[in-house]
């Protein structure tokens, strides 16, 4: 297929999706005519409420701030993250549909940044809603952040499913032992970047860090992404990496919070990041402190087993965090640097 074929099969494409979209619009015309009455009750313009529709995603509203719009009546914390418990309050969840909590006329969703690549257009990345949604301990407050601008408004749709397994580590729950410091994973050096890509999530690098302050032991942990990976925020061109941070109390010898956040880095402070470790900002004049957005938060008694899953749920594909929590790596990526090694005539 040359390139004017392939230009012709990508419009073919783009047509073939456009009438599928107008023609499950149309179908669903009744349900999107009530989210209009709804919006307007809100003091949404109705005429100001974009409908699409994608297979991943559904039908969806979209209006600024319009989740807020519609919930008046619940709170947000100082990072927009809103109480579990208060949603369920409010909404009911499907455990075979995580991400969505669903009310009579339409669903609200969790943020983008939990989607496979961060886009909108793509479904949840498995597996962290689903343990979150899942997740019923009454020791644990759970805060999450909602997609802000968008709804969904086709609640009785079967999900969209993908198929994918990532299981969380094993890990040392003798919290008070671990020294205080930072460590840096990296990928093997001969990877290229087609395996960094497929194999570790386009993560180059995963720092971690512990310190100790009074009674309480922090936790951090952040990716940095290869530099082809981005985002348009603002305007302007970020590079995204997830960022995990945990405290652990030491006179009562448990996990007490937990927090998830999306940082964005310039090109230029994502460079630094690279090279650098969690304790950059430490050492050196200019700083690094690039914009965030939280995600989630959990706070009470957090058994040391939930702690391991949701951070390893949260750096979904990265096989960098079970190798700092295991010593080792999953077996499919034993078995593709074995055969990288072979290919490449490495030693073992």
């Amino acid at each position: 297929m040359d390139s004017n074929e392939w230009e012709e099969f990508l419009r073919e494409q783009q047509n073939a999706r456009a009438i599928e979209e107008q023609k499950i619009l149309a179908e669903n015309a009744a349900a999107i005519d009530k989210i209009r009455f709804i919006g307007e009750l809100a003091g949404v313009p109705a005429n100001e409420i974009i409908f699409s529709y994608h297979v991943t995603t559904g039908i969806v509203a979209s209006y600024p701030n319009f989740t807020a719009h519609l919930l008046p009546e619940l709170t947000q914390d100082k990072d927009g993250l809103y109480g579990f418990d208060q949603l369920l309050g409010s909404f009911s969840r499907k455990m075979e549909q995580p991400g969505l909590l669903f009310s009579q006329d339409y669903a609200v969703m969790a943020n983008n940044y939990f989607r496979r690549s961060y886009s909108e257009l793509n479904s949840f990345a498995p597996r962290f809603l689903e343990y979150f949604w899942k997740l019923s301990d009454n020791r644990i407050k759970q805060l999450i952040s909602l997609d802000a601008d968008r709804i969904r408004v086709d609640v009785n749709t079967p999900p969209y499913g993908e198929k994918d397994t990532w299981f969380g580590a094993q890990y040392n729950e003798n919290i008070a032992s671990i020294g205080d410091g930072v460590v840096k994973l990296v990928p093997p050096g001969y990877l290229d970047p087609h395996h960094i890509r497929h194999f570790f999530d386009s993560v180059a690098t995963l720092n971690v860090k512990w310190s100790t302050s009074k009674n309480l032991r922090n936790f951090y942990a952040e990716e940095i992404k290869t530099d082809d990976v981005s985002i348009l925020l603002n305007d302007d061109i970020y590079c995204p990496a997830r960022y995990i941070h945990a405290q652990y109390d030491l006179d009562r010898g448990q996990f007490i919070h937990l927090d998830g956040t999306m940082h964005f880095y310039t090109p230029a402070e994502r460079e630094s990041l690279h090279w650098g470790d969690l304790n950059y900002n430490e050492k050196h004049d200019r700083h690094v402190k690039g914009l965030s957005k939280k995600l989630f938060r959990f706070d009470g008694v957090i058994e040391p087993a939930i702690w391991t899953e949701f951070i390893c749920q949260f750096f979904h594909g990265d096989p960098l965090i079970l190798e700092y929590f295991t010593g080792g790596y999953p077996d499919h990526i034993l078995k593709m640097l074995q055969k990288v090694r072979q290919l490449k005539n490495i030693d073992n």
